[in-house]
């Protein structure tokens, strides 16, 4: 993941925008792939005790929950928003 932050980020702590980095074999192609984020969401899977997970929505659609691609998007247990594009 790439995250750009705020000038004077230390004393605000506010990041302003966030993009996924894929690589080729994640997106079965031939090169590495930039997405913007709009959210990202933190929470635990059924049955996973409580293990985290995240789910990172792409400006385009696609939901990655932490390192797949989610075909099915799964329910979280507790979810928090940590991240919001405010675009």
């Amino acid at each position: 993941m790439l995250i750009a932050l705020r000038p004077g980020y230390w004393r605000t702590r506010q990041v302003t925008r966030v993009q996924l980095v894929s690589s080729p074999l994640m997106k079965e192609t031939d090169q590495w792939l930039m997405q913007p984020l709009t959210q990202i969401i933190e929470g635990s899977l059924p049955g996973e005790g409580k293990k985290r997970a995240h789910l990172m929505e792409c400006r385009d659609g696609t939901i990655y929950l932490d390192e797949d691609v989610c075909v099915k998007v799964p329910t979280l247990i507790r979810p928090k928003v940590i991240f919001l594009d405010a675009a």
